[in-house]
């Protein structure tokens, strides 16, 4: 896998982008120069990485409001994520957080839509055709493509789909009132799944490969939040001992994609190594069910255990 690097700090969060991103970047700016737009490749470069950074300041800014841990802010080729710790199973918090990001672009937009009417065109005007944006060099261009970049978005991150900032808004809206957070996530990935299906066949139809990956991507991403929530929740019903098997659980997001997310996935920091070596559940009793036989339930969940097996100490 291709390294994250540190670019900047804002506020002590690290920004750190892939590699591949890097890659990505200079492919489109040798491109834009080979077809005579070096001046709008560069400004569209310069726009869009900024302003997802703005994004995902966002979301870490009410994260920390909120009293979370935010590890960093990775950027990547499919978009950028704030990593975030101990984010607690909470629709407010949650809602709050993924609203974050949207609500930035949207409010850059809305500020700088007026100044179409005060800054002239001039002679070079930009064009927009479909999904072809010529911008020509002069602030009337920029002013234009500044909008339209934080519109795009704060709309597609709002489509209830996993990893994006919407999958998120809408768990947190089936979780309100003290509702299951699993049934709530089942729910918000379905749904996305269907979202993820229609942006692969459309993209298919009309040739673009980009968002083939985007929908494959966000299939992907809803099915790790799938497991990782039933895995947490697994583990707490098997006597209480989810802060055992925190480990266990880390090491199922790692292994489900690490952290992130196209978007805001937050994922608990790294636990300590000790964790991986935690004895497995036992019967009810303190382990006398080893002399006494195993009820359905412990069977149950002795089969749904994944690790060593060890003999119970003494009480």
């Amino acid at each position: 896998m291709l390294e994250n690097h540190t670019i900047a700090r804002i506020a002590g969060i690290p920004i750190r982008a892939n590699l591949a991103l890097g890659y990505m970047l200079a492919l489109w700016a040798v491109w834009g120069a080979a077809n005579g737009h070096a001046g709008s490749t560069a400004v569209l470069i310069v726009l869009s990485t900024a302003l997802l950074i703005a994004h995902e300041l966002g979301h870490a800014f009410v994260a920390r409001h909120f009293r979370l841990d935010v590890i960093d802010i990775i950027l990547w080729p499919l978009g950028g994520m704030a990593r975030i710790s101990n984010m607690p199973e909470d629709p407010k918090v949650e809602g709050w957080v993924a609203a974050a990001g949207p609500l930035v672009n949207l409010a850059l937009a809305l500020v700088a839509a007026p100044l179409l009417m005060v800054v002239s065109p001039g002679p070079d005007a930009p064009l927009v055709r479909g999904t072809n944006i010529a911008v020509g060099e002069n602030l009337h261009g920029i002013v234009l493509l500044f909008v339209i970049i934080n519109v795009a978005y704060g709309l597609f991150n709002l489509l209830p789909a996993f990893p994006m900032d919407g999958g998120r808004l809408l768990r947190a809206f089936l979780a309100r009132g003290g509702r299951s957070w699993v049934a709530a996530t089942e729910k918000a990935t379905s749904v996305g799944s269907v979202i993820a299906w229609t942006i692969i066949v459309l993209s298919l139809f009309k040739g673009a490969c980009f968002l083939s990956l985007i929908g494959f991507f966000i299939l992907w991403a809803g099915l790790r939040e799938r497991w990782s929530v039933r895995l947490k929740h697994q583990v707490e019903s098997m006597g209480g001992s989810a802060g055992r098997f925190a480990g266990w659980e880390h090491l199922m997001r790692q292994r489900a994609g690490g952290a992130a997310a196209a978007g805001p996935t937050a994922f608990d920091a790294p636990p300590d190594a000790a964790a991986f070596d935690e004895e497995p559940p036992v019967p009810k009793g303190g382990g006398q069910g080893l002399h006494k036989g195993f009820s359905e339930e412990d069977i149950e969940r002795l089969e749904s255990f994944r690790g060593r097996l060890k003999k119970p100490g003494p009480e």
